[in-house]
């Protein structure tokens, strides 16, 4: 799952500026329905290829 804030975010921003929206029209066509409101969209998926772990430091490092 990865976070995705930037898109409420963005529409709340151009509508308390006045801005000409954007971000407000498309993220209430992606969710389809009026009476919702999206607070923390996420993206979900999972690897279609085999990738490599991220490196990770030991303990004893990062600890004092």
């Amino acid at each position: 799952m990865h976070p995705l804030n930037q898109m409420p975010e963005l529409a709340d921003r151009q509508t308390s500026l006045g801005i000409n929206p954007k971000f407000g029209p498309a993220l209430q066509e992606l969710i389809g329905d009026p009476s919702w409101n999206a607070l923390m969209p996420f993206r979900m998926g999972y690897p279609v290829t085999e990738t490599l772990l991220s490196p990770r430091r030991g303990i004893d490092e990062v600890v004092v």
